[in-house]
């Protein structure tokens, strides 16, 4: 998996080691970069807010080489970047992997609140619960992103056809 970071950042940042924050999830560097530093002096609860939109795909559609994508934007640090091949999926599968890879990075960063935007009407509406997963490799899938949802104080899921 490569990840892409901004080359340049702000002055008033500090830099951080993103190997050491990836290496779990067996992420290469292609760029180095830093974060912005930001301060919370109101004295209440800080929240880690970020913003997932995933994206999967395959070819051919059902059971081909696949791809999965994602970028993750936390508020206060560059846009990270993601993506990885896959041997074989379908393009749903695809899209699941993508969103449950990125929840897990969002989750291990410490966000607890997400928005995710995805191009896959399928999976966004399946996570809301709002339409039935009939294949057990999908069910086994939106139950995991269901899982690692719920552990967000905050989380939101839109359809954005435009990914």
């Amino acid at each position: 998996m490569t990840v892409r970071l901004p080359e340049r950042a702000s002055p008033d940042c500090h830099s951080i080691n993103w190997e050491d924050e990836l290496k779990d999830y067996n992420i290469r560097i292609t760029d180095s970069s830093s974060i912005d530093s930001q301060n919370n002096t109101g004295g209440g609860r800080v929240t880690s807010a970020a913003e997932l939109m995933f994206e999967g795909g395959a070819r051919p559609p059902n059971n081909g080489v696949a791809a999965i994508g994602f970028t993750l934007q936390i508020v206060g640090k560059p846009r990270g970047e993601f993506g990885e091949p896959k041997e074989r999926a379908t393009c749903n599968e695809a899209e699941y992997h993508a969103l449950v890879s990125g929840l897990r990075i969002a989750l291990h960063e410490g966000m607890d609140e997400i928005t995710v935007r995805g191009d896959s009407q399928l999976v966004v509406r399946q996570v809301r619960g709002e339409y039935k997963t009939r294949e057990s490799g999908l069910e086994f899938l939106c139950n995991e992103a269901q899982v690692l949802t719920k552990r967000c104080d905050g989380f939101k899921t839109e359809y954005n056809p435009c990914v």
